[in-house]
């Protein structure tokens, strides 16, 4: 369904989160479910543990009970994480649950996360267990775990990637190359770079948008976008902005300009510029 300008999502499905694979990815959830709707999944194989590996991360949607910035909990189905050893003979010994750090203020698609420093001594295999002890009205979805290995956003920028960068987040990156506008055209960005949910609706949404003639006309008009998962180094738990990845709509050609100085006289016109409809 992401490549559809107009998709119809009883149609085409409801597209998951950050490009991932439908056709790779199972989905579980309890929607339409009648009792419970708990589930425990099989266990997932960990790889090595690194300082480029510090989360456990899983796509969710729907409300979940976890805990959000400054240790504030949030109410929602009971999920868990749990953390096993395999031994060479193929049993699983359980180790602990952790419960989901949400950095999200809604119940939209995002990764619950936790980190791989709070797993006990000796996991080297998961499993997610929904376990509420009374229905529940409220239905999730939730994918697999995985554990990603990670890089700074200086790695993946460099100081060459166009990046559209909002208002309010701009003096956070001084080594991007900032989309410009020259002679009348803008530089095509792959990515933008925005602050927290919040300050985005309230501020780069409004006066940085297409109803108010902002930069995100181009943008919105041009690409499909997709979220790429990112997170504060150490603040688990906080929404520090977005990084959204953009992909264009049809392929075109670099513009072709013809770049030169006129003289004209106070009178002149090129003529009525266009206005709807065209």
């Amino acid at each position: 369904m992401g490549g559809k300008p107009n998709p119809d999502f009883k149609k085409d499905g409801v597209p998951l989160p950050f490009g991932l694979n439908p056709a790779t990815t199972p989905v579980i959830g309890s929607a339409g479910a009648a009792g419970l709707a708990n589930v425990t999944t099989d266990w997932y194989a960990l790889g090595a543990i690194t300082d480029r590996t510090p989360l456990v991360t899983l796509s969710v949607v729907g409300p979940v009970a976890a805990t959000g910035l400054n240790g504030i909990k949030r109410d929602g189905r009971t999920l868990f994480l749990e953390a096993g050893h395999r031994s060479g003979n193929g049993a699983v010994q359980p180790l602990g649950r952790l419960v989901p750090i949400d950095a999200w203020s809604n119940n939209n698609w995002r990764n619950l996360r936790f980190p791989t420093a709070d797993l006990p001594r000796g996991t080297n295999t998961v499993r997610v267990v929904v376990d509420d002890r009374v229905p529940s009205p409220d239905a999730i979805a939730l994918t697999p775990p995985r554990m990603t290995s990670m890089r700074t956003a200086q790695e993946v920028f460099g100081r060459d990637t166009v990046v559209s960068m909002d208002f309010m987040v701009a003096f956070a990156f001084p080594c991007q190359h900032q989309m410009r506008a020259v002679n009348g055209v803008f530089e095509r960005p792959e990515f933008r770079i925005s602050p927290d949910f919040g300050a985005t609706v309230s501020t780069s949404n409004t006066w940085q948008g297409w109803k108010t003639g902002g930069p995100l006309g181009v943008t919105d008009a041009m690409y499909h976008e997709q979220i790429v998962p990112s997170y504060l180094k150490g603040k688990w738990a906080m929404d520090w902005g977005t990084i959204t990845r953009f992909q264009p709509w049809t392929k075109a050609e670099p513009a072709k300009l013809e770049i030169g100085t006129t003289t004209r006289s106070g009178w002149y016109t090129p003529g009525p510029m266009r206005s709807a409809p065209y």
